[in-house]
């Protein structure tokens, strides 16, 4: 009785274990099995494919391994082991496939190498069925009955030899997506980092196989690890698209471009990108696997959310109409940098695989360069036909009116005519020396020197025409700023020419802080007319109209900010802000 209990209690304990090993194994196939059909939905390119294939294996090895289990002949038995065997064989042929075109190395696969890959494999496989008549593999068939019934073949020393062989391409592949792992970055250093940790799972146990640190020496316990394996693709695909966007060499594509570039996925999810993108947007670099939107939602067209930290977006630009550019993408985006603000532009493209989005390209260039350029063509443009209005009218009309009267002049020999005319030819004269002043001028200044305000103040008010009246210099002889001494001392010149234009006899120059004015006490200008003053051709007497305008494009030129108040005399008083006083020892003393 005490026998039947012992004998019940051991076959359930032995029942129990195999039904553990039967549903570890059932389960690795589903994995496997589950995570092939997943791939296949996600993926059409060559690497995945691949992937399906291998996975594929893993699942009817795993399903060979369960049957093994169950069937209880000998023959069965050696039969379905062959069949095992014959794809472990098989796999490192695939094994090293997907690894070559999961790198980017397509190339290598040309027909003599495949050719040699497939007679590698079917010379194995002919190895391991011709057994029966060389005898070279195998001692004996055994089946061993604790902890359960299972088969126990007697390998030979040639068996460990074929084995090494077999797995040389797995040695290859491991090679290649190691060194993938090692000179990548982030989404492709993820995913090598994944598909090594899924070949480990698998070889680890598999070589402890055959050692006594295993519960039954001689089973296959790599298969559980194929499972695990499938666990890891599971993950690569929802965390890092591992299949959405296959490498294909990508760091030596994204070391070559300055321009940043980010990869994100049909879901906009980040998947990669190069160093220039992360200089742009430093916080990507935990952004890989995560939404967009939740990340950089500036790169959205939809986005209204603002920063002004350096390196972040500051403010997002609308949506340009594009037919160029893909999915709710923003087109410009301005950032806030250490430097100034940036202009950039970003262009998308589609990634498609079988006719299906899989995601986007986007590329965004710094264009403040070209802005800028654009910006200052504009103003090129305008200046040209502000030219060609002066030409049509203030020249017509002096050329006609010195046709006319020295036209008059011949006819009636009468002098006041040709004065007449000799005053219009002065005046073409003034306005083209204007245009030319004014055309020079409105260049950006591209160097500047610390130069004494008083002493150009000095020397502008002897150069221009201002008759009788007087200058009162109130700048600090220690006082400088930085400018174009000549443009400079030109932009006093006509202020003070215009000063005394208008009534005024008394003209000060002086300063307050960063901002040097200068004032007189003439008539002064209405407020409703301080800024038209400044524009083209603005005249209220016989001058050409150019001196304000000369003025303000030398305070443009050299970025200075020009605004126009009352005097405390009545007059008219000009502020330049934004001057940086130099107080260097070195700035140039006043000259009297």
């Amino acid at each position: 009785m005490l026998a039947l209990i012992i004998s019940r209690t051991h076959l359930r304990h032995t029942l129990g274990i195999l039904y553990v090993y039967l549903l570890g194994l059932l389960v690795t196939a589903a994995v496997s099995a589950l995570t092939a059909v997943w791939v296949n939905r996600r993926t059409a390119d060559r690497a995945g494919t691949i992937m399906i294939v291998l996975l594929a294996i893993h699942t009817v090895m795993a399903l060979l391994a369960a049957g093994q289990l169950l069937v209880p002949s000998l023959e069965l038995k050696v039969l379905i082991a062959r069949l095992w065997f014959t794809l472990v064989l098989v796999t490192p042929i695939v094994w090293v496939a997907f690894a070559v075109y999961f790198t980017g190395r397509e190339f290598w696969l040309t027909n003599p190498v495949w050719a040699v890959l497939i007679a590698f494999a079917v010379g194995l496989a002919g190895i391991l069925w011709t057994e029966p008549i060389h005898g070279l593999l195998f001692v004996e068939h055994t089946i061993v009955a604790e902890p359960f019934r299972h088969y126990a073949p007697t390998w030979t020393s040639a068996t460990t030899a074929l084995i090494l062989v077999s797995n040389i391409p797995v040695a290859l592949g491991f090679g290649l997506l190691f060194h993938m792992h090692l000179f990548s970055r982030r989404a492709t250093w993820r995913q090598s980092g994944a598909l090594l940790f899924g070949m480990l799972a698998i070889f680890v146990p598999s070589s402890l196989s055959t050692t006594p640190y295993v519960p039954i020496q001689g089973f296959p316990y790599g298969v559980f690890g194929t499972g695990i394996f499938g666990v890891v693709i599971s993950y690569g695909l929802f965390k890092q698209r591992m299949f959405g966007v296959v490498p294909l060499a990508r760091d030596t594509i994204f070391a070559s471009l300055d321009d940043g570039v980010c990869i994100v996925d049909a879901d906009h999810r980040v998947v990669d990108f190069n160093d220039a993108m992360a200089a742009l947007f430093p916080g990507l670099d935990d952004a890989v696997g995560e939404q967009l939107s939740e990340t950089y939602p500036e790169l959205l067209a939809d986005s209204t959310r603002a920063t002004a930290g350096p390196g972040e977006p500051q403010r997002l630009l609308p949506m340009q109409a594009d037919d160029e550019q893909s999915g709710p993408f923003a087109s410009v985006i301005e950032l806030s940098t250490a430097t100034g603000p940036r202009t950039i532009r970003v262009r998308v493209s589609d990634i498609t695989s079988g006719g299906e989005p899989r995601g986007y390209v986007l590329v965004l260039r710094d264009v403040t360069a070209l802005e800028a350029y654009a910006s200052e063509l504009e103003q090129k443009t305008e200046q040209l036909e502000q030219f060609a209005s002066v030409l049509s009218h203030d020249l017509r009309n002096p050329v006609s009116v010195a046709h006319g009267s020295v036209t008059i002049a011949q006819d009636q020999r009468n002098s006041e005519h040709l004065e007449t005319a000799l005053n219009a030819l002065e005046r073409i004269d003034e306005t083209i020396s204007d245009m030319l002043t004014l055309a020079k001028d409105e260049v950006a200044v591209a160097e500047t020197e610390p130069v004494s305000l008083r002493a150009v103040a000095d020397d502008a008010w002897e150069t221009s025409e201002t008759g009788p009246n007087t200058l009162r210099n109130e700048v600090n002889e220690s006082v400088s700023i930085q400018a174009d001494r000549s443009r400079l001392q030109r932009l006093l010149e006509n202020l003070f020419r215009n000063a005394v234009e208008h009534g005024g006899d008394t003209v000060t120059v002086g300063t307050d802080d960063d901002v040097f004015f200068v004032e007189d006490n003439g008539s002064g200008i209405p407020e409703a007319d301080r800024e038209s003053v400044l524009e083209y051709g603005y005249s209220g007497g016989d001058s050409t109209g150019f001196g304000l305008t000369i003025v303000a494009s030398i305070a443009d030129a050299h970025g200075w900010s020009l605004s126009i108040t009352d005097g405390e005399d009545g007059g008219a008083r000009f502020n330049f802000e934004t001057v940086t006083p130099d107080t260097s020892e070195t700035a140039p003393p006043a000259t009297d």
